[in-house]
């Protein structure tokens, strides 16, 4: 089953593609500069549409997790429920700006045929010409109105998903879509996702941790004001990232900084990985820790040892 964090990044980064291309079809109709081949590769019935992959992520998601429950509408149901709407809209723009963009060219070349059947023919397509131009204006309209409903929609959402340390890191790779979406910005969105703009680049950063990903988790904690919650995720993805490019003095450096701290709560997976890392530099390069750090090595390797000793029994 696919993990609910990882699905709910994969909407969001298809969702900022989809608004700004959808931005653009508003934009491009009003300046009559639509054309059906921008639409067709936007909305379709496959998935080289991203409107449709966008669509059948928020069904795989969220309506299996909503299944038997009818009793409450959640958010996930109501951001579904439009994006649904906003497909069905989308396809019946498509098909009347076809009708307008390949079959008014034809009407007006049936014009000059003097048949008299012909003539009849014309002013029946005509009918359904105006029909037709009617109907995709008011599409249009209806698109435009459901984009702005559906971005609202998926903000309330991502403030439900707030621990997702997933969504925090999107947000920040995607900093250029995100503004472009929402003009208040990445900090601003951050700030009404997490709570602050510092918790929720904090999130992002310990994402990349988690991904040794260290080099990109330090270009995000460099945006963050200093704090305690900063300075151990710096010494710790400095002395990672100083480990993997066999920088041992600068890791030896780092990694005393991470360890003059209580570590008792710490991620056992940090654990193992500052243990491992230390005893590698100790053993093949001198590390030449001081007494006080070995000290505290020890003390991390029991504490990891009665930590994996606890979840056994």
């Amino acid at each position: 089953m696919l993990d609910r964090r990882v699905g709910v990044v994969g909407v969001v980064r298809e969702f900022l593609v989809v608004h700004q291309a959808m931005s653009r079809l508003i934009s491009c109709y009003r300046d009559e500069t639509l054309s059906f081949e921008f639409v067709e590769n936007l909305v379709g019935d496959e998935n080289s549409s991203p409107l449709y992959r966008l669509k059948e992520k928020c069904h795989s998601i969220f309506r299996l997790e909503l299944a038997g429950q009818a009793t409450e509408v959640r958010t996930e149901a109501l951001f579904d429920l439009a994006v649904g709407s906003l497909f069905h809209e989308s396809m019946i723009l498509r098909e009347n700006l076809y009708q307008q963009e390949k079959y008014g060219p034809r009407v007006d070349a049936l014009r000059s045929d003097a048949n008299p059947s012909a003539r009849e023919l014309s002013l029946e397509f005509d009918k359904i010409l105006n029909s037709s131009a009617s109907r995709l204006r008011e599409a249009v309209e209806e698109v435009d109105v459901l984009l702005a409903l559906t971005s609202d929609q998926l903000v309330r959402l991502l403030v439900e998903e707030c621990d997702n340390e997933l969504l925090a890191r999107c947000l920040y790779e995607e900093k250029a879509a995100v503004a472009a979406v929402f003009p208040r910005g990445l900090k601003a969105m951050l700030a009404e996702v997490h709570g602050s703009a510092t918790e929720g680049l904090m999130k992002a950063a310990d994402s990349y941790i988690e991904s040794a990903y260290y080099d990109q988790a330090l270009e995000v904690l460099s945006q963050v004001t200093d704090g305690q919650g900063q300075t151990d995720s710096w010494a710790f993805a400095s002395a990672m990232h100083a480990f993997l490019e066999r920088d041992y003095p600068r890791c030896v450096e780092h990694l005393s900084v991470w360890l003059g701290k209580d570590r008792r709560r710490e991620n056992p997976s940090r654990l193992k990985l500052v243990i491992a890392a230390a005893r590698y530099v100790e053993r093949e390069h001198e590390g030449q820790f001081t007494p006080k750090v070995r000290a505290q090595l020890l003390t991390l390797e029991a504490q990891l040892k009665v930590g994996v000793e606890v979840q056994r029994s």
